[in-house]
């Protein structure tokens, strides 16, 4: 992806590969988004991986506890 700006100010995200399609290629056919709508989608899926992290450190966190406690009991 190549970050572009148009006379406008607007930054947009465009395919790289469009080059190589103008020189006879066809991977690309020109695509561009907003760079807004993809710096949103990332920032949206850092923060659910990071929630994913967490979630799973808290989890072990209680399995571990829980494992602790267990044994604790079975020496009684």
């Amino acid at each position: 992806m190549i970050l572009s700006r148009e006379k406008s100010g607007t930054f947009y995200y465009l395919c790289g590969a469009n080059a190589n399609h103008k020189s006879g290629g066809n991977q690309c056919k020109g695509h561009r988004v907003k760079k807004e709508y993809v710096d949103e989608d990332v920032l949206r899926l850092i923060q659910s991986h990071m929630k994913t992290v967490l979630d799973t450190e808290k989890m072990i966190r209680e399995m571990n506890s829980a494992s602790r406690n267990q044994t604790k009991d079975s020496r009684v």
